[in-house]
């Protein structure tokens, strides 16, 4: 060593954690600097927070898994009764038009036979409309494409009676505000030769 290294004075402090204060080896204790002991500690607890938020995690999976599969089967439980519903209103229908074809079966007079045919048919528009579901009247109304579908153009003279609905093929249907089937019909239209 130079003079001028002893004249200045200093100390090496060997901070491995193997090594005692001393700087020999500690016999089979170990020794961490304590930043190294408190970030061990904080890497800890997260692992424990961690694995905490995972089990919820999981919990929370299976409980929305159960919770789905519950709502699943009360859903198909209210469509089947739902569905039972309407098939027992069509059966008071069914048996209605059983009984008219029965009468028509066994004499009874023609007129009777086609007047029970109506009532059949107005208790089985009345169950459809306690469904939300009604008949569109069409005959006699302005061709209107949103619920009429043009089958065919009937020629007519007159230029008042061009654009009107003059027959109904098939009835057209709303359910609630929408659609479900358009009229199908036949509309008036002035012929265009002279």
């Amino acid at each position: 060593m130079s003079s001028s290294e002893e004249k200045k004075g200093f100390t090496v402090v060997d901070r491995r954690h193997w090594m005692d204060e001393d700087g020999a080896e500690s016999a089979g204790q170990e020794r961490k600097p304590t930043y190294v002991a408190q970030l061990e500690q904080a890497l800890a607890d997260k692992d424990q927070k961690l694995r905490a938020v995972a089990n919820m995690t999981e919990e929370s999976v299976a409980d929305l898994s159960q919770a789905k599969e519950r709502l699943a089967r009360e859903s198909q439980k209210e469509q089947d009764r739902t569905r039972r519903h309407v098939i027992l209103d069509l059966l008071d229908v069914l048996d209605n038009l059983e009984r008219a074809l029965s009468a028509l079966e066994e004499g009874h007079d023609i007129k009777s036979v086609i007047e029970g045919m109506f009532m059949v048919r107005e208790l089985f528009l009345a169950k459809l409309e306690g469904y939300g579901i009604r008949r569109i009247e069409a005959a006699g109304e302005r061709f209107d494409p949103a619920i009429h579908q043009a089958v065919t153009m009937v020629p007519v003279p007159d230029p008042k009676v061009d654009g009107i609905v003059i027959g109904e093929i098939r009835s057209g249907y709303t359910i609630g505000d929408e659609l479900l089937r358009p009229a199908e019909v036949a509309v008036a239209k002035t012929s265009l030769t002279p």
